[in-house]
């Protein structure tokens, strides 16, 4: 056989491993983050973590590869499951999301004087998850990086824009804004996720 057979099997043989190497990485289990804002510029101060029980983001990253991804406000009268995919990179994760599912919430009002409705006691989310239906969905991508900080390893810094929309700097801490958000871990909000998307047969397996 020539010299140049051999070296063509060398090569093949030497680049096979980098293209398995190449393919997108996972959590090697179901992991959940919750996307909050922070107002700690160094992203590492628990204390400065919005409370707010609205406008904060939910992410489900499966083993398989998949996302599910949730903007979460109480009560909304529809919620919309973003459905995509992610993967991790020695810099962060990369999430792609390209398709929603939508259902119309249904709640249960429990009143402490059943007579005159004076104050709400309790209320019940009875919603019928499996009603809803897939929606079109302008297809993005959103890239958290890494962050040194154990109780939020991911974050992405928030920055103040121009009218064409051209980063310019860092948002001023004196304006009473966030200097970004964070990815935490939160074991309340997960286990109200995982059981609502259980009831959805289309997406429970992703």
């Amino acid at each position: 056989m020539t010299n140049r057979f051999w070296l063509l099997i060398i090569l093949i043989c030497l680049f096979e491993p980098l293209s398995s190497q190449s393919l997108s990485k996972y959590f090697s289990i179901d992991t959940y983050y919750r996307e909050v804002p922070i107002f700690d510029s160094l992203f590492c101060n628990k204390d400065s973590v919005s409370k707010k029980d609205c406008g904060f983001f939910e992410y489900y990253f499966t083993n398989k590869g998949n996302l599910i991804y949730l903007p979460y406000c109480n009560r909304q009268i529809e919620t919309n499951f973003y459905i995509g995919t992610y993967s991790l990179t020695d810099s962060g994760i990369v999430c792609t999301l390209n398709k929603k599912y939508s259902v119309k919430m249904t709640y249960l009002y429990v009143y402490k004087d059943s007579v005159n409705n004076l104050e709400i006691e309790e209320v019940k989310d009875i919603t019928d998850y499996n009603s809803g239906k897939f929606k079109k969905s302008r297809a993005y991508q959103q890239f958290f990086p890494k962050n040194n900080c154990p109780d939020f390893p991911y974050a992405k810094r928030d920055y103040i824009h121009n009218i064409l929309g051209k980063k310019l700097k860092e948002t001023p801490l004196r304006y009473g804004l966030a200097a970004g958000n964070v990815f935490e871990s939160n074991k309340k909000y997960e286990t109200i996720f995982v059981s609502r998307i259980k009831k959805i047969t289309v997406i429970s397996g992703l």
